[in-house]
């Protein structure tokens, strides 16, 4: 007994009181008369004391406004409350069609600012052939200019014409 700190009573203690101990520890716990502790009959004393005092307690009523705002949310949701009030589910029967209305109209219009006027959206790409092995060139027309993009050259040599 005397090699255990009062920490270590304590948790023993709490552990027999609450049936916690095995057989075993049990056996140990009687054997070295720990039940004659002080820090152990305090320990006990109190285990014993809050027991009662949770047995005896009143069980708490939850606040007057929750209950309020549960009876509010019953009535909401079985149709029942002030005069001439809806349930929540009918009062809102008129916004699935406005939300799809209102969808399509502007993946509509995005789509008529998206498309170009006039012609398609991809661009057609004009393959050219060099009379060098490895180097390739692209060109993809646009109203006004040409993108040229040439592959297997890491510069354009100057006086380099491109037909």
């Amino acid at each position: 007994m005397s090699e255990l700190n009062p920490n270590d009573r304590q948790l023993i203690a709490t552990e027999y009181f609450d049936g916690a101990l095995g057989p075993e520890e049990l056996a140990w716990f009687e054997e070295n008369g720990l039940a004659s502790d002080p820090v152990v009959k305090e320990t006990l004393e109190g285990a014993r004391g809050l027991r009662e005092l949770v047995r005896r307690g009143a069980r708490p009523e939850p606040p007057a406004a929750l209950a309020f705002y549960w009876e509010r949310v019953r009535a909401d949701v079985q149709g029942v409350g002030r005069a001439g009030a809806r349930p929540m589910r009918a009062s809102w029967r008129w916004a699935t069609p406005v939300r799809v209305l209102a969808t399509a109209a502007a993946v509509l219009v995005g789509i008529a600012l998206v498309l170009p006027r006039g012609g398609s959206m991809m661009s057609t790409v004009e393959r050219a052939e060099s009379r060098q092995p490895g180097l390739y060139t692209s060109v993809v027309p646009a109203r006004g200019a040409s993108v040229v993009w040439i592959t297997g050259l890491e510069y354009l040599p100057e006086g380099y014409v491109l037909r």
